[in-house]
C-alpha cells in the first residue's frame, strides 16, 4: 500500500491501525496527496463457493469460518435458489437454473459479526485488492512498510437476501381489493430448508414453489420469447464463462432497466455490468411479502416491472397495517435500512402478478457506494430528506427556537421539548425512559449546567447582559478568571449578584437575588441546544426522583431531609440514604453526584415541581449595541503581543510580523514548550512514584507524557511549585492571558524568540533551535504562537473571524485541535480529517444540504503521526461531521456519516473553523495561502459499547498521549516553516 491515504468525499473512512487490528481496504478512493488505493468492480470470473458457521453470541464477535466448497452435493441451498431450480427444470429456457451464479460472492472474506443493541447485526469485511483475504493474527504484521489505509464498514445483517414471504391472502393487508382487507396482518409457513437463526435476520419464511413455471415470465428482459438463460454449471478454473446472445440480451435489458432508476443511472457501463452480475433476481407473486416491518433487511430491492405496496403499523390497531404507498418500476428501497443497521420500519408487499424484483445484497450494495461518491450523495440527499432520524433532530430544534406569542422573549415549554427530547434515544442517554435514575447521564448534563441550578426556579438565556449590568458583570467574570477555584465566587457586597460556575462549560452564569440565574450564551444556535439538552436530562431526572420519593406518601419525608441539611461526609449520606427507596447503585451515584451537598439537592428537587421552573430566551436584547466578546477577546491579544514587543497599545503591528493560532487544551502547548518539566524531571517524577504509583505503571510509550500527566498533580500540590512554574513561563516567553473577555477562553501567548530550545520537549528541539537561530537575524520578523482553548460549537466561527479582522494576512497558519467521537476505532486514536462535513441535521428550517469542506493539512501526514506515536494509535483518515452537540446524535445518525459519507469521527467545532477561514480568505481578509491543519483525538466510541460513551471518562493513557502528539504536530509544523516576512506583499 502507498504510505498515506485519504479518501474522497463519499468514499470509505480510511484508517492507519495497529498491526494488530491492520485490514486492507482495496475500495478507498484516496486522494492524489498521500496517494491512491483503488480497485476496479468488475464480473468475477472463478466462482469460489463458501459456507459460513457464526456461533458468536449475544455480544460476542467472533470470525466467520469460510471454507472453499468445490463438492456442492452436500450444500445447502437456500429456499429461492431451490424454487429457481425446480422451475428451471420445467421451463424451456431454463431460467436461472445456476444458484451457484447467484451466490456467488467475493472469492475471499474476513467476516466479523457484531450484534448491537438493537439485535440488528453489523458486519465489518474487508478484502484484498488482488482477491486474496487479509487475515491477521494479533500481534502480527503485514510484509509493508508504514501503515496501511483500512476502514470498518458498519455493514448490515449478514444473513443470507431475503426472499418473499407468501402471506394468506385473506390477511394481507393489501390495498389493491380482492380477497385483500387493508391492514391484515401477514401470516406465513416457515419453508423447511430455513433455520429460526435465518427467520431472524430477515431470510425467508416462506416457500417458493407456488411460482409459476413458465418459461416467459422474465421475456421481457430480452427480446419477445428468448427469455433468460444462463449456463447451468459454474465455469472450472482457469475457464471463462460463455453465455450465449440469449443471455446477452437479457443482461442488456437488466443494464438497461438499472441505468432507469433514480439511485444507479450515473454509474458507468462497468459498474452497471458488474451489478447486473451480482444482482439476484426475484419473481414474486401477487401479496408476497418481500420485506417484513420490524425485521432485519440484509439487501436493497429493485423494482424491475411490476407493483410493490407500503405498508406502515396501524396506530390505532395492533397488528394491523394501514396503506401508505405504491413503488413501481425503477424504484428501490430497504437500502436505508441497511445504512443505518435498523429494523425495516414497513412492509413491503408484491401487488402485481408480473412483479420482478432484483436483490443486491448489502456486500455489493456497500461496495456500490464506496467506488461511486455520485451513488453516494444521491442516497444521502434521499435519506436526509425521509429519515426518521434526522426528523426528530429538527423538530426538537424547532421546539428549542419556536418563538410565542411574546415576540421580546421565548418561553420553553417543557413537556413539549422533552417529549421531542425523548424521540432522540441518545447513546449518551439510553436509560431516559427506564425508571430506574440514570445518574451517569444526570452526571453528564449537570456538569454542564450552572451550579446553582436545582435552587434556581427562574433562568434567563440571553447573549449579553443587561446594559445597566454589563460592567458590573465584566468585573465579577475578570474576579472569576483570576481565581477559578477559589471556593466562593465573586459577588456584590450585598451578595444579591454572584458569579455562578460551571464545571465543564465555561459559560458565564449570574445568581440575580434567589432562585434567579442568568446565563449568557456563547452563541445562538449550539450553546443553546446543549444547555436545553442537558436542561432535559436533569428535568427528566429529577421528576424521576421526586415521583419516586413522594408516591411514598410518607408525611415524614420533608422533616427527614429538612433535619440534614448541613454538610455532610459521603459515608453518612449513604447511610441516610438507605432509608430512602434508592437502590445501592442510585445511592453511589446521587452521592458521587453532589458530594456533601446531596440531601440539599434532593430537598430542592423534591420541594420544586417541574412546572415551577421557567426558563426564558432572549437572544435579540442588547445585540445592536453591543460589542461582541469574541471582538474583545481579540483585541485583548493584539494588546498583549505589542506589548511584548514594546509598542504603544493603542498602535498597530508590524507588517511583517508572523502570528501562527492554535486551537488547543490550556496545558499541552505551555507544558511542552516550558523548561519546568526538564529542569525538574526528578522532583516531578519522585513524587510520581510516591503518589502516582498505578499511573507510573501503565503503559507509557512516551514517557514525556507520563511526565506531563503528573506535572499537574505535582503543581497542585505545592505552592512554591505552582509560583516556580508561572515564572517559568515568563523566562520563556510565554504569557497566560487570564482575563477571558467572557468567552470563557484561556490564551497563551508565545514569543518565539525567547524560547528555551535546549529545554523544550526532546521531540521538539531540533526544530525549536533551527527557529530561534533563524530569529536571532536582526532582519527576522517577529513571530508569535498564540494558543487558545478549545471554543464550544458556532463559538468558533465568532472567535476565527474576530481573530482574521484583528490580524488579518499577518495571520499564517490556523491549526484546530479537537476531541470528538471515533465512528471507528477506539478511545484514544487519532483522527486525520481530509474533510469536516456540516450537518444540517439540526437546523431547525429545512435544509438537508450538508456543507463539505477541504482541510489543508499542510505539513503533516498520518505517517508522521504513526511514526510519533510507535505505532500505539490507531491514525483513522477521512471526513469528519459536525454536529449541534453531543445530545444530538444517535446511532442511526452517525451510521448515516459513517456508511454514506465514509466519515470516521464525529465533532462540533470543525466546519465552524473552515467556514469562517473560507470565507475570510475568499474576502481578502486573510493571505490565500494560509495553512490549515485539523486533527482530532477520540474521546469516545459512541457506536460501540456504553462504557466507552462521553459519560465515562478517558484513562490517562488513552487522553494525555493522542492531546499532547497532536500538539506536538503542530509545533513541528510552525517551528520548521521557513517562510518568510508576510503581509507587506499582499
Amino acid at each position: 500500500p502507498p504510505p498515506t491515504a485519504e479518501p474522497a468525499p463519499g468514499g470509505p473512512p480510511a484508517s492507519v491501525h495497529t498491526p494488530a487490528e491492520t485490514q486492507l481496504n482495496p475500495f478507498s478512493d484516496a486522494l492524489a496527496d498521500h496517494g491512491r488505493v483503488t480497485e476496479m468492480l468488475t464480473p468475477t470470473t472463478h466462482h469460489h463457493h463458501h459456507r459460513g458457521r457464526h456461533t458468536a453470541s449475544e455480544g460476542d464477535v467472533s470470525d466467520t469460518e469460510m471454507e472453499d466448497d468445490d463438492d456442492d452435493g452436500d450444500r445447502p441451498v437456500s429456499p429461492n435458489m431451490a424454487a429457481i431450480a425446480q422451475r428451471a427444470a420445467h421451463s424451456p429456457h431454463r431460467f436461472a437454473a445456476s444458484a451457484q451464479l447467484f451466490e456467488m460472492e467475493p472469492r475471499s472474506r474476513v467476516n466479523r459479526f457484531v450484534k448491537d443493541e438493537e439485535g440488528c447485526v453489523d458486519m465489518a469485511d474487508s478484502a484484498g485488492a488482488d482477491g486474496a483475504s487479509l487475515h491477521t493474527s494479533p500481534g502480527s504484521r503485514p510484509a509493508t512498510a508504514g501503515f496501511v489505509a483500512a476502514t470498518s464498514p458498519m455493514l448490515g445483517a449478514a444473513a443470507p437476501p431475503a426472499q418473499p414471504v407468501r402471506s394468506a391472502s385473506a390477511n394481507s393487508g393489501s390495498a389493491s381489493g380482492g380477497n385483500n382487507t387493508a391492514g391484515g396482518a401477514a401470516a406465513s409457513t416457515t419453508s423447511p430448508g430455513v433455520s429460526a437463526s435465518q427467520a431472524m435476520m430477515g431470510a425467508p419464511s416462506g416457500s417458493l414453489t407456488e411460482l409459476p413455471a413458465t418459461g416467459d415470465s422474465l421475456a421481457f428482459l430480452g427480446k419477445a420469447g428468448t427469455g433468460f438463460s444462463l449456463n447451468a454449471e459454474a465455469p472450472p478454473e482457469g475457464s471463462t464463462s460463455v453465455e450465449n446472445e440469449a443471455d446477452r440480451e437479457s443482461r442488456e435489458a437488466i443494464i438497461r432497466r438499472l441505468r432507469g432508476t433514480q439511485h444507479l443511472s450515473m454509474l458507468p457501463r462497468a459498474e452497471l455490468e458488474a451489478l447486473a452480475a451480482h444482482l439476484r433476481v426475484l419473481m414474486p407473486k401477487r401479496d408476497d411479502i418481500l420485506l417484513e416491518h420490524n425485521a432485519v433487511c440484509n439487501g436493497c430491492y429493485i423494482i424491475l416491472r411490476g407493483k410493490v405496496a407500503v405498508f406502515r403499523p396501524s396506530a390505532t390497531v395492533s397488528g394491523k397495517f394501514d396503506s401508505q404507498w405504491w413503488l413501481g418500476r425503477g424504484d428501490m428501497f430497504g437500502f436505508d435500512f441497511v445504512i443505518v443497521a435498523a429494523r425495516s420500519q414497513r412492509r413491503f408487499q408484491a401487488m402485481s402478478e408480473d412483479c420482478v424484483i432484483g436483490f443486491m445484497d448489502h456486500h455489493t450494495l456497500f461496495k456500490l457506494i464506496r467506488r461511486n461518491p455520485p451513488v453516494a450523495h444521491s442516497i444521502a440527499r434521499k435519506m436526509s430528506e425521509d429519515m426518521s432520524a434526522f426528523k426528530v433532530f429538527k423538530e426538537y430544534a424547532r421546539q428549542v427556537f419556536a418563538p410565542t406569542t411574546d415576540h421580546a422573549r421565548s418561553v420553553i415549554m417543557w413537556r413539549q421539548l422533552l417529549e421531542k427530547f425523548g424521540k432522540i434515544n441518545n447513546g449518551i442517554y439510553p436509560e431516559m425512559h427506564a425508571a430506574e435514575l440514570d445518574t451517569g447521564a444526570w452526571t453528564y448534563a449537570l456538569r454542564r449546567l450552572p451550579d446553582n441550578i436545582t435552587q434556581s426556579h427562574v433562568v434567563e438565556l440571553s447573549k449579553a447582559p443587561p446594559p445597566m449590568m454589563a460592567s458590573l458583570m465584566r468585573k465579577l467574570s475578570a474576579e472569576y478568571d483570576q481565581n477559578p477555584n477559589a471556593p466562593a465566587r465573586p459577588a456584590t457586597h450585598d451578595g444579591r449578584v454572584r458569579y455562578v460556575g460551571c464545571k465543564v462549560r465555561r459559560r458565564p452564569s449570574y445568581q440575580l437575588g434567589n432562585g434567579k440565574t442568568l446565563v449568557l450564551l456563547r452563541d445562538s444556535t449550539t450553546d443553546l441546544i446543549d444547555f436545553t439538552s442537558c436542561m432535559c436530562v436533569h428535568m427528566n431526572e429529577s421528576e424521576k426522583l421526586r415521583n419516586r420519593l413522594l408516591n411514598q406518601s410518607d408525611p415524614s419525608l420533608i422533616p427527614r431531609l429538612n433535619s440534614h441539611l448541613g454538610k455532610m461526609s459521603k459515608d453518612d449520606i449513604s447511610k441516610f440514604l438507605e432509608s430512602f427507596p434508592f437502590s445501592k447503585s442510585e445511592r453511589t451515584g446521587l452521592v458521587n453526584l453532589w458530594g456533601e451537598n446531596t440531601v440539599r439537592c434532593i430537598f430542592d428537587i423534591v420541594t420544586t415541581r417541574r412546572d415551577d421552573l421557567l426558563i426564558r430566551v432572549d437572544l435579540r436584547a442588547f445585540r445592536r449595541f453591543y460589542r461582541t466578546p469574541s471582538s474583545i477577546f481579540a483585541s485583548n491579544i493584539k494588546h498583549e503581543i505589542l506589548r511584548r514587543l514594546g509598542l504603544p497599545q493603542d498602535g498597530d503591528l508590524p507588517d511583517n510580523i508572523i502570528i501562527d493560532i492554535i486551537s488547543s487544551n490550556a496545558h499541552s502547548v505551555k507544558n511542552l514548550l516550558s523548561p519546568f518539566p526538564r529542569t525538574k524531571r526528578d522532583a516531578i517524577m519522585a513524587f510520581a512514584k510516591e503518589k502516582c504509583t498505578h499511573d507510573c505503571e501503565l503503559d507509557w510509550h512516551n514517557r514525556e507524557d507520563l511526565l506531563y500527566y503528573v506535572l499537574s498533580k505535582y503543581v497542585s500540590s505545592d505552592e512554591t511549585a505552582r509560583h516556580e512554574f508561572g515564572e517559568s513561563w515568563l523566562k520563556t516567553g510565554l504569557t497566560a492571558i487570564e482575563q477571558t473577555a467572557m468567552t470563557g477562553l484561556e490564551v497563551d501567548v508565545v514569543d518565539v524568540r525567547d524560547i528555551d530550545a535546549a529545554h523544550v520537549d526532546g521531540f521538539l528541539q531540533p526544530a525549536a533551535k533551527a527557529a530561534t537561530e533563524r530569529l536571532r537575524s536582526p532582519y527576522a520578523a517577529p513571530h508569535f504562537i498564540v494558543n487558545l482553548d478549545f471554543p464550544f460549537g458556532a463559538q468558533a466561527e465568532s472567535v476565527m473571524k474576530s481573530l482574521s479582522h484583528t490580524f488579518g494576512s499577518k495571520i499564517r497558519s490556523m491549526n484546530v485541535m479537537g476531541k470528538g467521537g471515533g465512528l471507528v476505532g477506539k478511545r484514544g486514536d487519532l483522527q486525520f480529517p481530509t474533510h469536516v462535513l456540516y450537518s444540517k441535521s439540526s437546523v431547525p428550517y429545512d435544509d438537508f444540504v450538508d456543507e463539505l469542506r477541504a482541510c489543508g493539512q499542510q505539513d503533516i501526514s498520518p505517517q508522521m503521526l504513526h511514526d510519533m506515536t510507535g505505532g500505539t494509535r490507531g491514525i483513522h483518515v477521512g471526513p469528519v461531521v459536525t454536529i449541534a452537540g453531543t445530545m444530538s446524535q444517535n446511532s442511526k445518525l452517525l451510521r448515516f456519516y459513517k456508511n454514506l459519507w465514509g466519515c470516521v469521527g464525529m465533532e462540533m467545532e470543525g466546519s465552524y473553523f473552515a467556514r469562517a477561514l473560507r470565507e475570510c480568505t475568499e474576502q481578502g481578509v486573510l493571505r490565500p495561502d494560509i495553512k490549515t491543519r485539523f486533527l482530532y483525538y477520540t474521546s469516545d466510541t459512541p457506536l460501540q459499547s456504553s462504557e466507552e460513551s462521553l459519560a465515562a471518562g478517558m484513562t490517562p493513557t488513552e487522553g494525555v498521549p493522542s492531546s499532547y502528539s497532536i500538539s506536538r504536530a503542530f509545533l513541528h509544523a510552525i517551528l520548521s516553516d521557513e517562510l518568510g516576512p508576510v503581509g507587506t506583499d499582499l
